[in-house]
């Protein structure tokens, strides 16, 4: 079972029950012996964390991507070079800063598009960066 499996009846529910515009379900994830399940904890009629990975995969046309949240030593960006792992729009692979913000307190927010294996590659050289 995958998570939106368990979401989807909702959001279809609450849809057709007039609810319009950005929603998200909190799930937890529950291992069982041979996969996982996904109960529903509740629904926020709002914007979210994952709502801006989100609408910025979909806004640049990324469908195969991960989003992270990471400590940093750092506590500006200037001090963090990411240049060459910048995400690059012909290739639809690279990293895109989420959330800059908290990195003034040690953390950043990223978006990894690219193929699962590129993104572990991605992200082994970005956390040795951070």
């Amino acid at each position: 079972m995958e998570p939106w499996d368990a979401v989807e009846p909702l959001a279809q529910a609450l849809f057709q029950n007039g609810i319009k515009g950005i929603f998200a379900f909190d799930v937890a994830v529950v291992p069982t012996r041979y996969s996982f399940e996904f109960p529903v904890i509740e629904c926020n009629p709002r914007y979210n964390g994952a709502s801006y990975p989100t609408l910025i995969a979909e806004k640049l046309g990324i469908e195969e991507w991960t989003a992270l949240n990471l400590s940093t030593k750092y506590r500006d960006l200037a001090s963090l070079d990411l240049s060459d792992l910048e995400y690059n729009h012909s290739t639809g692979e690279g990293l895109v800063i989420v959330n800059w913000g908290t990195v003034l307190e040690g953390k950043i927010a990223v978006l990894m598009a690219g193929t699962q294996a590129y993104q572990e590659a991605l992200q082994v050289e970005l956390l040795a960066r951070l």
